[in-house]
């Protein structure tokens, strides 16, 4: 294999940004409901290529071919996972869209098992299996901060410029300050 990191990060860029306008033409439209199997498709897609280029770089070594997310997150390294939990643990409490729903749903486990089915189960909307996504959209944020935080030089000008037009609507992260501090502005 010839590819890097840095290299499956750049891709999982190109769905997060798919993801992002997808779900905000959800605001704009009537007809939801043709956004809705590429949005969660995108944003899982997103989710799978940052959890595998941060594979890459805690082990070193091309993680398998599988879909299955909860797999590939557990192999990470200790510390990179404590990191993501705490992060992703602080968005979700800090997140009124979310505060009525059972906790068991919200845990990172949980948004793994349903990234892992949504990538399937959307994708494959005509056999009506759809699923639910609840964090999808937290999930990939915080993969995506924490990758920048650790390799600040990988995020594109043209990206950048692009969450800037979207920044009403992303709630945009700066990697060099804690995210804590961000949340709460």
């Amino acid at each position: 294999m010839n590819y890097s990191a840095q290299d499956i990060f750049s891709t999982g860029e190109q769905f997060y940004a798919a993801s992002i306008v997808l779900n905000k033409q959800l605001l704009v439209t009537e007809h939801f409901h043709l956004y809705i199997p590429p949005l969660n498709t995108n944003l899982a897609l997103s989710i799978e290529l940052y959890l595998k280029c941060l594979y890459i770089i805690d082990k070193n070594e091309y993680p398998s071919r599988n879909h299955n997310l909860g797999d590939i997150y557990s192999k990470l390294n200790e510390k990179t996972k404590t990191c993501i939990n705490e992060l992703y643990n602080e968005l979700v409490l800090n997140d009124k869209d979310l505060e009525n729903l059972e906790s068991e749903l919200l845990e990172i486990d949980a948004a793994l098992n349903q990234a892992s089915r949504s990538f399937i189960n959307w994708r494959y909307n005509h056999e009506n299996k759809y699923g639910s996504f609840l964090t999808g959209d937290i999930l990939s944020l915080v993969l995506r901060y924490y990758i920048l935080m650790n390799n600040s030089d990988w995020e594109d000008e043209k990206m950048k410029e692009f969450l800037q037009q979207y920044q009403s609507f992303v709630k945009l992260r700066d990697p060099s300050k804690p995210m804590i501090h961000q949340v709460k502005n």
